[in-house]
């Protein structure tokens, strides 16, 4: 086998590598790419007077999916207020979560906002 036949070959395998490689590329790129979800967060407010405990849930809108959720007294970091439970509802491995619920306790010496919120997708 001559040099000048092994170049050529060369030359046509690096060709048609590029040509597989574009053509990856090209059918990558004319594929529609997913829509992202739309996500809201839905939230309600609620005060919780000292030395009681109390509890707050908020829903997404109808048709949307609980993906997380979370709640606070105050601006957080209140010595005496404190969250005991967050999560979201319903709990059944049957049904999607549509809601969060938070419960917290406030021995703060006052009153305080409990805070819930729900990142929701639909």
């Amino acid at each position: 086998m001559s040099k000048t036949f092994r170049g050529v070959c060369a030359l046509l395998g690096a060709v048609a590598l590029a040509v597989g490689l574009l053509g990856n590329l090209t059918s990558a790129a004319a594929s529609p790419k997913p829509t992202p979800p739309r996500i809201t967060v839905e939230r309600q407010t609620s005060t919780l007077p000292n030395g009681s405990e109390g509890d707050l849930l908020v829903s997404c809108l109808r048709g949307e999916v609980a993906t997380g959720g979370g709640g606070a007294v105050g601006l957080g970091g209140i010595p005496g207020a404190y969250l005991t439970a967050s999560g979201p509802l319903p709990t059944t491995v049957t049904q999607n979560p549509t809601a969060w619920h938070v419960v917290a306790t406030n021995t703060s010496g006052a009153t305080e906002p409990l805070t819930v919120w729900v990142l929701c997708a639909g």
